[in-house]
């Protein structure tokens, strides 16, 4: 089929949509092998005044056997071992959605609106907004087929060498929620649904 491009007035042609597909699979992991010198090392954290460091690599070794680094140990101090025993979970826990699903479930307003939260809660070095960067993450995280979407493959993924996380924003945020979050798992199934239905009609080689 030929339709005029958005970009000028001459005709071009429309890819097929199993096409689209390919590509964008092909497109991250790309990026992935191409982009690991970019991917975060250290997370900031900080609480009203207080800020710590902590680096990607102390976290995997928390969740991995709940050790605990010296910035990790005055965090560990204000929650419970349950509290410490479930947040160990949650950096590992693995989502089972594809990067294709991911990245049309941000292009809904559900997913919009969860990436704007996110960029106030999360930010890079140089305190800028986190939406875009934790855009590229999720996706980047969603595509890789070892670890797969975890929230610290999510912030390994992230294109910066530094994130800021802002506890206390985070929290007040966290308040409203709930509502947000049931729309964007039905979306998310949704998507899913989608995803399917299109692979059985037009599967890719």
């Amino acid at each position: 089929m030929v339709a005029n491009c958005y970009w000028t007035s001459s005709p071009c042609l429309r890819w097929p949509r199993r096409w689209s597909l390919a590509l964008g699979l092909g497109l991250a992991q790309a990026l992935l092998l191409t982009l690991p010198s970019w991917s975060a090392e250290r997370v900031l954290v900080s609480y009203g005044a207080l800020e710590r460091s902590v680096t990607l690599d102390e976290l995997e070794a928390f969740a991995r056997d709940g050790s605990l680094s010296r910035s990790l140990a005055f965090y560990a101090r204000f929650f419970t071992p349950e509290e410490l025993a479930q947040m160990r979970g949650f950096l590992t826990q693995r989502a089972d959605v594809g990067v294709v699903a991911v990245s049309r479930f941000l292009d809904t307003p559900q997913g919009e609106y969860l990436l704007e939260q996110l960029g106030d809660v999360v930010q890079t070095g140089a305190r800028q907004p986190g939406a875009k960067p934790s855009r590229a993450a999720l996706v980047l995280a969603a595509a890789d087929p070892e670890e797969g979407l975890t929230l610290l493959n999510v912030m390994r993924q992230f294109p910066t060498t530094t994130i800021r996380l802002d506890i206390e924003q985070g929290l007040t945020i966290a308040r409203g929620l709930d509502q947000a979050i049931n729309q964007a798992n039905l979306a998310l199934n949704l998507v899913n649904q989608q995803a399917r239905r299109e692979v059985v009609a037009d599967p890719i080689p």
